[in-house]
């Protein structure tokens, strides 16, 4: 484990994992292909477990919202959560040169109805790998072309935006375990 004293717990978990966490790389080392480097480091080559963002005391889910939203900053009257509602795009002015300024979203809300909100200082982004992209896309930030052929109007060329998307790989996979034996 690389840190202990964030906000966000991680653990291996329990239950019938464990067992199963020490089985894993030494199946793989058995048929020669050896853990090689530190998992947590992004270099290593090999099998491994890794570990989850479960708190190893309650043995509940750690994310963001119980790590970071707390009384405290629910109480913050420069702070509003909305929830039950879809960004559309990010509202942008031209700045008179190439770049243009994000001056708030578009949002849809629960009702179906579009609103508008206007930022004082500064829209901040953090839609993930997929969203983000599509959000700027929808906004106008993008390959021109592509933007042209769905009738958004170009406002920011940029032929990166949503291109080369590296994501980290997901192989799921089952067994049957047998009679007696503990599953999760």
């Amino acid at each position: 484990v690389q840190g202990q004293s964030g906000p966000i717990q991680v653990s291996f978990g329990d239950g019938p994992f464990p067992a199963f966490n020490g089985a894993w790389p030494k199946i793989f080392e058995n048929l020669g292909h050896k853990l090689t480097g530190d998992p947590m480091s992004g270099v290593a080559k090999g099998a491994f477990c890794g570990p989850g963002s479960i708190d190893p005391t309650t043995r509940a889910r750690s994310h963001a919202g119980v790590a970071y939203y707390n009384e405290e900053v629910a109480k913050r009257p420069n702070l509003r959560v909305v929830t039950e509602i879809l960004v559309e795009k990010i509202l942008l002015e031209k700045d008179g040169g190439k770049d243009a300024i994000a001056t708030g979203v578009l949002y849809c809300a629960k009702d179906g109805v579009q609103k508008t909100v206007s930022a004082k200082r500064e829209v901040i982004l953090a839609a993930g790998s997929i969203k983000t992209p599509h959000l700027l896309e929808l906004s106008g930030i993008g390959n021109s072309t592509l933007l042209k052929s769905h009738g958004i109007t170009t406002i920011i060329e940029n032929s990166n935006v949503g291109e080369n998307l590296q994501e980290h790989g997901f192989v799921p996979f089952s067994w049957e375990a047998a009679e007696g034996q503990a599953t999760a």
